[in-house]
């Protein structure tokens, strides 16, 4: 019995059909010579990618020739091709893009790479810790940011991934983080946890994730760790977000704190100033400690903007213009948030409270809860106004239908419904789908 050289497999709704034969050199050459082997073929998976670099379908399939608009329609490309794929010789998993010239990232050298061409997609394809040894790194200032003086320009996909070891101590300079200025960017699913003993530390616009982003976007991404500036703009995750949107399932564990001598700057948990942006569905866990004006639990500060669906742990201090969840709102929505703030005190006499420190008379949507505890030494406090939020005993943020039914958060396995909660991981509080914990 002859057994041809080629065999080509096609799928209906993700079922493979095969045949036994050949399978050949791999890759998209679908050449192959001729064999009388008839051993049944290994099975492999294709993962295919959004044009965000978003995992979205896995199809197992057999090795084999196999034509890709049979399984897939679409045009579908390999990492680092510039050319579509119609047939795909088999021999292993791989991953295809629905974007062109996509650069898989496995280690430090690669991730420098980046500098080299700060408009190209990337994704990352596992856990990389940083040796500061290694490229990117100076022995005395630590990681060089990415992207400054010159934006990062592209999309960065974390694939859930995290970046360990990571440090910086460049007091005198701006734009400090991991990435140090994006524009026009997307970051997703990116993890950034800072050395231990270490800290990030700038003079301004300084954050675990980026230290200043412009409309741009970053979802599913957190920084572990503390971070430290000489002026102002200082969060968690963002130092400083402008005309920025999209903004979503973000957290921020460590303390936050800003050296500023005057009264100015803004300091938060999760963004230092949000200006024309957003931020939905985020968490900090730790003290902030803005030392001048303008510090919050979430941001220090919003103008025009929205924080929605937050919560904020830990203890909140400035100057003044001081809230668990918002120092200063400008002409902006701060509404289903959470301060379940330990303290939060001001070192002058006015526009501290407990949820937000102070508000723009032209302000819009306000509502959130507090820590009922809290609930004296604010000027003019009143239970349940604008400034005060509601107060809720501390047993009640560790009860699902807080959130899900007096806020109205979104509770599942997705970025549209990111939270969960469960009385034995983090503490009782929410935290996403997304978290290995």
């Amino acid at each position: 019995m002859n057994i041809p050289s080629r065999i080509k497999v096609f799928f209906v709704f993700l079922i493979a059909s095969f045949f036994v034969g050949c399978g050949g050199n791999g890759g998209d050459d679908t050449s192959g010579g001729d064999t009388t082997s008839s051993a049944t073929h290994a099975t492999y998976s294709i993962n295919f990618y959004d044009k965000n670099l978003d995992l979205i379908d896995t199809v197992s399939a057999n090795e084999s020739i196999i034509t890709l608009v049979d399984i897939k329609s679409g045009s579908w490309y390999k990492a680092g091709k510039n050319s579509s794929i119609v047939t795909y010789n088999l021999t292993s998993d791989i991953r295809l893009y629905a974007v062109a010239n996509v650069t898989e990232i496995t280690n430090q050298d690669e991730l420098d790479y980046i500098r080299d061409d700060l408009n190209g997609k990337y994704i990352l394809l596992n856990d990389i810790a940083l040796d500061e040894n290694g490229t990117g790194f100076d022995n005395s200032t630590g990681w060089n940011p990415i992207g400054y003086p010159l934006p990062f320009k592209g999309i960065f996909n974390g694939n859930f991934h995290k970046i360990t070891n990571l440090w910086i101590n460049r007091p005198s300079d701006s734009h400090i983080g991991f990435f140090g200025y994006a524009y026009n960017a997307k970051i997703r699913n990116l993890g950034i946890e800072i050395a231990e003993g270490k800290e990030i530390k700038g003079y301004r616009s300084i954050g675990g994730v980026a230290g200043y982003i412009e409309y741009s976007s970053i979802i599913n991404s957190y920084s572990i760790g503390n971070i430290s500036g000489n002026y102002g703009y200082v969060g968690g995750v963002i130092g400083d977000v402008v005309h920025s949107y999209n903004i979503a399932n973000i957290y921020s564990i460590g303390n936050v704190s800003g050296n500023i001598s005057s009264d100015g700057g803004y300091v938060g948990g999760v963004a230092g100033r949000v200006e024309y942006g957003n931020i939905t569905n985020s968490y900090s866990i730790g003290n902030i400690n803005g030392n001048g004006a303008y510090a919050g639990g979430i941001a220090g500060g919003v103008t025009l903007g929205n924080i929605t669906n937050s919560y904020s742990i830990g203890n909140v201090s400035g100057s003044y213009s001081v809230g668990g969840i918002v120092g200063l709102a400008y002409k902006s929505s701060v509404k289903n948030n959470a301060a379940i703030n330990l303290s939060v005190t001001g070192k002058k006499s006015y526009h501290i409270n407990r949820a937000i420190g102070s508000i723009n008379i032209e302000h819009s949507d306000i509502f959130n809860f507090a820590r009922k505890a809290l609930a004296s030494g604010f000027n003019n406090f009143e239970e349940g106004n604008a400034y005060s939020g509601d107060g809720k005993v501390d047993g009640a943020f560790l009860e699902e239908d807080t959130y899900k039914i007096d806020l109205n958060w979104k509770f599942g396995d997705d970025n549209n419904n990111p939270w969960k909660i469960d009385i034995n991981i983090n503490n009782g509080y929410p935290y996403f789908y997304y978290q290995k914990l």
